[in-house]
């Protein structure tokens, strides 16, 4: 990326519907490639969900069938590179992949590049030129942004830029100017036009929690890293003393000595996870502990979405860890033979993987 209802009678819930998406595409000169359709299964522990797969047929063609509920930022990968794009229910896409992405090494770390028709909706086309703009604005204008007093020129900017994309005038368009509004959220926050504590009044505190937008949550990962480490109400031996309790609520204590917290449960939850997550590699705590305290909120979180989120990070944490569970495969060995998971159950695991067209 970058920044880079239906109702029912009854209690008022609000139900998502699985709606229909079709996807077509060519990679010309690229037949038999593996393609996939993926999503985060949340935007915050970004655990990656392969929601479709197929493979290219001989002219480099390809479908893809899915259903999807709610509008998602996906990839579309081929081989091993992928692109990003916004996939919305009840639309046709097609994708005509370029060419020299696919080339060179997995390390070149260029992404996959595609142009991008989508049937029944601009909203693609709509953050694209958003992102355009707002980059254009960072670059030209980065030391003003950061180091003037003034800030009329990001108030100006921020403005103008809501004014001509957070519109919000059909329900198609509620994504897009979630995704505006804060990833200007952003721009206020680096330019300190407003205090921490404004932000998070205005953006977070008591807001609606937008677990689907990876603006919402590319700002909520940003500004909490550094939230905690600006606002001192509490001192790092604390939270570590309280990771190694393996008990919830000693680090929650600690988060409700901010007034404007302690006024949000729900919210409160998601920073203590996220929060958790960040020191799982924190040589200062045992794995184990930060582990055991994801458990008790995947099951007693008050919040369902939290403990979603709770439950993909244990997953994404572990994944691939020493000891951890090997993933599902079958393999070709340096005899020619087909090597499945179960056929080694009981041994130690070491995956290499080689080419037979490396030059020496």
């Amino acid at each position: 990326m970058k920044k880079i209802i239906t109702f029912i009678l009854g209690l008022q819930a609000i139900i998502a519907v699985s709606q229909h998406v079709e996807i077509s595409g060519t990679a010309i000169g690229h037949p038999d490639e593996l393609v996939r359709l993926i999503c985060y299964k949340d935007q915050f522990s970004r655990l990656d969900n392969t929601l479709a797969i197929t493979r290219t047929d001989v002219w480099g063609n390809f479908t893809l069938d899915v259903s999807v509920e709610k509008t998602n930022y996906a990839f579309l990968a081929l081989g091993l590179k992928k692109g990003d794009f916004y996939l919305e229910p009840g639309n046709k896409y097609q994708f005509q992949i370029l060419d020299d992405t696919i080339k060179g090494s997995i390390y070149d770390q260029m992404p996959l590049q595609f142009n991008l028709y989508a049937t029944n909706s601009i909203l693609n086309s709509r953050i694209g030129q958003f992102n355009y703009e707002y980059n254009v604005f960072l670059y030209e204008n980065q030391r003003q942004i950061i180091r003037a007093k003034d800030k009329s020129i990001v108030n100006n900017f921020i403005e103008e830029m809501k004014r001509k994309y957070a519109v919000n005038e059909v329900p198609s368009e509620i994504y897009l100017t979630d995704y505006v509004i804060y990833t200007l959220a952003s721009l206020e926050w680096i330019s300190k036009s407003k205090p921490d504590s404004a932000i998070l009044m205005e953006f977070f505190v008591n807001q609606e929690i937008l677990y689907n937008n990876i603006a919402y949550s590319d700002f909520f990962r940003d500004f909490f890293k550094e939230y905690f480490n600006t606002q001192k109400f509490y001192i790092y031996d604390e939270l570590i003393t309280a990771i190694r309790s393996q008990q919830m609520a000693k680090i929650d204590s600690l988060l409700v000595r901010d007034d404007l917290l302690a006024a949000d449960d729900q919210l409160r939850e998601l920073v203590l996870i996220t929060l958790l997550a960040r020191n799982f590699h924190n040589q200062d705590v045992a794995k184990k502990d930060i582990l055991h305290i994801l458990s008790q909120l995947q099951v007693s979180a008050k919040s369902l979405e939290n403990r979603r989120v709770a439950k993909n990070y244990i997953e994404k944490l572990t994944y691939l860890q020493y000891g951890s569970k090997a993933p599902q495969f079958e393999l070709m060995n340096h005899n020619g033979q087909m090597v499945k998971l179960e056929d080694l159950k009981g041994q130690f695991i070491l995956l290499n993987f080689i080419s037979s067209t490396c030059k020496p």
